[in-house]
């Protein structure tokens, strides 16, 4: 006999909450709670020679080492300032998905819950984005898959190589 374990259900009145609301250089991000990790102050970053440009360099986590990416930059947006002002945390990806990896978040909006949201109409941008959302501010909003993100080659591979001279 197998048992299916049933995920809590809220107290009455309220709903479950399905990501973590996060903003990144005027771009709001819902990350899913079974993909996402810790929230962490800021520590100091080390820059990595010869890594692609939407890294920022490596820090440590508890004792563990970890990259820290622009997200902005890889997905193709513009990348965040080196010096962005109300910079408040790093934002992992849960321990599961196998990569150690912090992103840089400008702001940390909350709990977020599906019937919080509707489709938006506009095209999803990226592959590693499931949907883009709108609140009822008419925000929108880009719910990240960071499991399929960790699972891209491109992300994963983060040397810079230099550009072929075209001689042997």
């Amino acid at each position: 006999m197998t048992t299916q374990e049933t995920p809590p259900t809220p107290p009455a009145g309220r709903t479950a909450a399905h990501w973590l609301g996060v903003a990144c250089g005027g771009h709001r991000f819902l990350v899913p709670l079974a993909q996402s990790g810790e929230i962490a102050a800021p520590s100091a970053v080390q820059p990595l020679p010869h890594a692609k440009a939407w890294v920022r360099g490596v820090t440590t986590l508890r004792g563990e080492l970890y990259t820290v990416v622009d997200l902005l930059a890889w997905l193709g947006w513009p990348a965040l300032a080196d010096d962005t002002p109300g910079q408040a945390r790093f934002v992992s990806g849960s321990g599961l998905l196998g990569v150690n990896v912090l992103w840089p978040v400008d702001q940390l909006l909350g709990l977020r819950s599906a019937d919080s949201f509707r489709p938006a109409p506009e095209p999803v941008p990226s592959p590693v984005v499931r949907q883009v959302l709108a609140d009822a501010q008419d925000n929108v909003w880009y719910d990240l898959d960071l499991l399929a993100l960790c699972e891209r080659a491109d992300f994963l591979d983060i040397h810079q190589r230099p550009a072929s001279t075209g001689s042997p």
